[in-house]
């Protein structure tokens, strides 16, 4: 006859729940059931540089150029030369996850490549999206042997945020492009903090 064996609940266990750490975050199983990405409280304003030092800027809701500037120039054209990247945590883990925010005439504008045209829509950062694909959120991604970056559409998989020259203007113009290996260097950003004079310290 089989011995037969009562387990009582101990009150004082501990319940073990499976964990990941990633980015210096660390999620819990119970946060990444769901597809969702949820706003951080990481955001930074920044400077974005295409290959050629130009400077991005927004100059209509549907419209980024890069253009040639000097710090002061820099400084007198924001808030459209300020650019705020907000991370956001991911279900699946796929990348860093950022939106792209921009401030033009007291109104404040998100990047979207919904249609995998580039506009800028206005809105502020949603707290939560509710899927696990998003035409607000980019993979940023740091390049090996360079100090530069590239931004992967969640939506589009294999197109890129991009600097393309316009044939009737001659302007360089952000973009979202799907790019062969060897056309990378049109997809690759130098970000850095952005800086006024008052936060520039002499030497």
């Amino acid at each position: 006859m089989a011995l037969e064996r009562h387990c009582d609940r101990d009150d004082n266990a501990i319940n073990l729940i499976a964990v990941e750490l990633r980015e210096g975050t660390l999620y819990f199983k119970d946060d990444l059931e769901s597809d969702v990405f949820t706003k951080c409280e990481d955001s930074k304003d920044s400077v974005l540089r295409n290959q050629k030092h130009q400077v991005l800027m927004m100059t209509s809701e549907d419209t980024a150029v890069f253009e040639t500037m000097t710090q002061v120039e820099i400084e007198g054209n924001a808030p459209q030369t300020k650019f705020v990247i907000q991370t956001y945590k991911e279900s699946t883990p796929r990348g860093y996850a950022v939106a792209i925010m921009v401030r033009n005439k007291n109104e404040t504008y998100i990047l979207s490549c919904q249609g995998k045209a580039l506009k800028f829509q206005k809105g502020t950062f949603p707290p939560c999206i509710d899927s696990d694909v998003s035409d607000l959120i980019f993979y940023q991604k740091k390049v090996k042997g360079h100090e530069k970056m590239q931004f992967e559409s969640s939506l589009y998989q294999k197109c890129f945020l991009a600097c393309e020259k316009e044939s009737k203007s001659g302007h360089f113009k952000l973009v979202l492009k799907e790019v062969c290996q060897e056309e990378d260097g049109v997809t690759l950003f130098t970000v850095k903090n952005f800086l006024e004079k008052k936060d520039i310290k002499p030497l």
